[in-house]
């Protein structure tokens, strides 16, 4: 009856919402989510809620579309992060990465590249062994750290630290799609200050393994500086091999 009476007032609907999950009535909560969401839904509330409905009975594919529905730039951190989860359960690896990164480019700067110190620490540390295989978390954050910053280049530090501490050489062979979407002011002073982390390419694999991503980055080069710019990583990549 409220609802009825006072559609515009969010509270029955929460209410109505709330008392559903309780009694667990899964479909009469699915039916009322799919009506509202198919009104007016300016926040996408209902249309995300309908999402974690449908994923809890075992409905990913269809919890997917509904969240990709959603502008992206509207999607919160919490909202990325089941999206890039329910990938994974999919084994949409690709996809799972890159919401992932999306996920971490909503940490503050600041933010992210300390939680990316604290994870080197445990690695420097001389009484612990690092781990076989690093953690592929490391490489998403680093990714969103080089899309995000306004100066990437004051990263490059803690990139070369991460290499040295474990020699994987994934950490470089993403250097590529860390060269693209920057403006000429961006991507410059980030290429000027690459050469202290080739430094520490010891031996031709890697060289070759950032070289052969290199080839595949190029088919997503937008502009005009984004080809100039991976030229000149690639240049920089061969003097050094």
């Amino acid at each position: 009856q409220g609802i009825a009476a006072q559609g515009d007032d969010l509270r029955w609907k929460l209410m109505k919402y709330q008392l559903l999950i309780a009694l667990d009535r899964p479909e009469e909560l699915q039916k009322a989510l799919e009506a509202w969401s198919a009104a007016q839904d300016p926040n996408h509330h209902w249309t995300l809620s309908l999402g974690y409905l449908l994923a809890e009975q075992g409905k990913l594919p269809e919890a997917i579309k509904l969240f990709e529905a959603v502008p992206a730039d509207e999607l919160g951190p919490r909202e990325r992060q089941t999206l890039a989860n329910w990938y994974m359960a999919l084994d949409r690896r690709e996809q799972y990465q890159r919401a992932m990164v999306e996920s971490y480019k909503t940490v503050p700067e600041w933010q992210l590249s300390e939680m990316l110190r604290r994870q080197l620490y445990a690695l420097q540390r001389t009484d612990d062994k690092p781990p076989a295989e690093m953690d592929e978390r490391v490489l998403l954050m680093f990714a969103a750290l080089f899309e995000n910053s306004g100066s990437p280049q004051q990263h490059l530090y803690l990139l070369r630290e991460y290499y040295t501490a474990t020699r994987d050489f994934r950490l470089l062979a993403g250097l590529p799609d860390a060269v693209i979407g920057h403006t000429p002011g961006k991507v410059y002073p980030f290429l000027q200050n690459m050469g202290s982390v080739l430094a520490e390419v010891r031996d031709e694999a890697t060289a070759d393994a950032i070289v052969e991503h290199l080839a595949q980055v190029r088919a997503r080069a937008a502009t005009d500086v984004d080809r100039r710019a991976l030229d000149l990583l690639e240049m920089l990549v061969d003097r050094k091999s």
